[in-house]
């Protein structure tokens, strides 16, 4: 007598990939010291189809390459040549529309805001980033997907007149903040120690940059 067989049963995966950090490598200050710019785009799981056609850059006429990260789920996005050297202004570098990364399964990387910079690293980063821009006191602060950004109040002015507002959000989206703003009563030691209002608003005593 024949022994009936069992119906097997397969785990299929249908999560999408995800980006958990998107990470300067070549910190320097405004204009770039060196020919070249270098970011790590770090994914939770192995993907493919990465290559520099997948990202695009804003700010440089300088061109990309990209390149695996061995042992590792990352890769390492590289702007260099163009108008780079010496260049005055801030450079972005973002995903392109219609981008074919995808896990081993083919599940296509869906959303590009990376989901593994939180709480204390994300401010460091963003407050990094602005300190790398001439902004010598400078502070973030996290509500929630909220970056509010504290400068000293003598300086607010100025920060507005010459900051690049897009540059800036874009840089913070990446981070996975969805809006920024400003603290119009500045720098102010202590600020945290207060007493919170009943009902607060995300931007109680700031003023919106711009939001997603």
């Amino acid at each position: 007598m024949s022994t009936p067989s069992l119906p097997q049963t397969r785990d299929t995966d249908n999560t999408a990939p995800r980006v958990t950090s998107i990470t300067r490598q070549t910190l320097s200050s405004s204009p770039p010291a060196a020919d070249s710019l270098t970011w790590r785009v770090t994914f939770n799981e192995a993907v493919q189809n990465v290559d520099a056609a997948d990202f695009q850059i804003s700010g440089t006429t300088s061109s990309l390459t990209a390149a695996g990260v061995d042992g590792t789920n990352a890769y390492d996005v590289t702007a260099s040549g163009g108008d780079l050297a010496g260049l005055t202004g801030t450079v972005t570098l973002s995903f392109v529309n219609g981008q074919n990364i995808e896990d081993s399964n083919g599940n296509a990387l869906t959303t590009t805001t990376p989901t593994g910079t939180k709480g204390l690293e994300r401010v460091a980063a963003a407050e990094a980033w602005l300190l790398a821009r001439g902004y010598g006191q400078v502070r973030v602060r996290s509500q929630g997907a909220t970056a509010r950004i504290e400068i000293p109040a003598a300086a607010i002015a100025d920060f507005l007149s010459h900051v690049d507002r897009s540059q800036l959000v874009d840089h913070f989206r990446t981070l996975g903040f969805t809006a920024v703003g400003l603290d119009l009563e500045g720098l102010v030691s202590g600020k945290l120690n207060r007493a919170l209002p009943s009902s607060p608003g995300p931007l109680a005593s700031g003023v919106a940059v711009d939001q997603q």
